[in-house]
């Protein structure tokens, strides 16, 4: 018989018949996602998008401790060159409560996370007078904002721009 011929048939019989043995390891469950939980994130990618940002890929997410979920979504302006144009913005469920600036907007953040309930903790690139977009030379500013049950209070002031 011509090997050329036969292997294609024998490819096919492979497949028929299943190479190998059954794998032991079960195939993953998929994630439970709650449709409630998911309309505030459209609402707020919208509060964002008005304000003349983008939002960023991620968030952060903590409760607001009475039941509903607090949520620290950073934004880079609309037609930023550089990406240093940004705010963190925050939400109540899917009501706009704020930012983590009211005179522009922030130098690059480079974090933003749950800092515990009711909190966040955003992190700012700290740049001299001198430093290049690229290398900030100072240390980095962390300041955690704090619901008090109608605004996010601030600990600090980020860096200037």
């Amino acid at each position: 018989m011509n090997p050329w011929r036969a292997g294609p048939a024998l490819v096919l019989l492979a497949l028929l018949a299943g190479c190998g043995a059954p794998s032991s390891t079960p195939a993953p469950r998929p994630t439970t996602i709650h449709a409630p939980a998911l309309i505030p994130l459209k609402n707020d990618r919208s509060v964002i998008r008005r304000h003349g940002f983008l939002p960023a890929a991620g968030y952060a997410t903590t409760g607001n401790g009475t039941g509903g979920l607090l949520i620290a979504w950073a934004g880079v302006c609309r037609g930023s060159a550089d990406g240093h144009c940004q705010r963190v913005f925050f939400f109540n469920g899917d009501r706009y409560v704020g930012a983590d600036t009211t005179r522009g907007t922030s130098p690059a953040i480079t974090r933003v996370a749950a800092a515990g309930s009711r909190a966040f903790a955003v992190t700012y690139a700290h740049y001299a007078p001198q430093d290049p977009l690229c290398c900030p030379s100072l240390k980095p500013v962390t300041i955690t904002y704090k619901w008090n049950g109608s605004k996010m209070v601030a600990s600090g002031k980020p860096p200037a721009d």
